[in-house]
């Protein structure tokens, strides 16, 4: 009996824990969010606008901008950190130091995937946010869903069922001249060195959710 309490005891604990995977196909242009190799969303064939790559002491973010078929401007960011350092900071001070024009508002948080609602300090329009932690030293990053997607995604996520693809636009969207603009991150050496969001291994500083 006492053996059998533990199996199901140890299901739970690995039940509660399983994290969303955000998956980048570069070849096919598409994004995937998926749990325990259940699909819950993805965007096949997505429409590259614009590609870029950041390089600083230490750390690498490599962007991407997709154009979904079915209405959608996505912004993609997989960020890396070099060999022998690694992210000390919360995935909240992360967002908070590198959106910058931005406050945030954490909903939701599944495993070591957060999904976060960003405010525009400017005018108070919102973007929705999702993050991953795939390790100390590697992080990927999703922005620029509709309220309807986020929210959506967030109730999939809970119960590991596909995304209704009947709240998308699917509709023709008028894309910004300066595709660029599409980055709202601001990675630079005041978030790396300043504020101290990754440091070196065995440091001893202490490695933060």
């Amino acid at each position: 009996m006492k053996s059998i309490f533990l199996l199901i005891s140890t299901l739970a604990v690995f039940t509660a824990c399983s994290t969303p995977h955000i998956i980048h196909h570069e070849d096919t242009h598409s994004l995937e969010l998926s749990l325990d190799n259940f699909s819950i969303a993805d965007t096949a064939d997505a429409k590259l606008l614009y590609k870029s790559r950041v390089n600083l002491s230490n750390i690498n973010i490599y962007q991407f901008v997709y154009q979904t078929q079915l209405g959608l401007v996505l912004t993609y960011e997989d960020v890396q950190v070099s060999s022998g350092y690694l992210f000390t900071k919360g995935m909240k001070v992360i967002v908070h130091n590198v959106f910058t024009d931005y406050s945030y508002d954490l909903v939701y948080t599944k495993g070591n995937t957060y999904f976060f609602k960003l405010i525009s300090k400017k005018d108070q329009t919102l973007m929705y946010l999702l993050l991953e932690k795939k390790s100390n030293r590697s992080l990927q990053i999703i922005y620029g869903f509709t309220s309807e997607v986020f929210n959506e995604l967030i109730q999939a996520t809970k119960k590991k069922r596909v995304l209704d693809n009947t709240i998308l636009i699917n509709k023709p969207i008028k894309i910004l001249q300066d595709k660029s603009a599409y980055i709202r991150s601001q990675w630079n050496y005041k978030n790396i060195i300043l504020d101290n969001l990754i440091s070196k291994a065995g440091s001893g500083r202490r490695v933060k959710r």
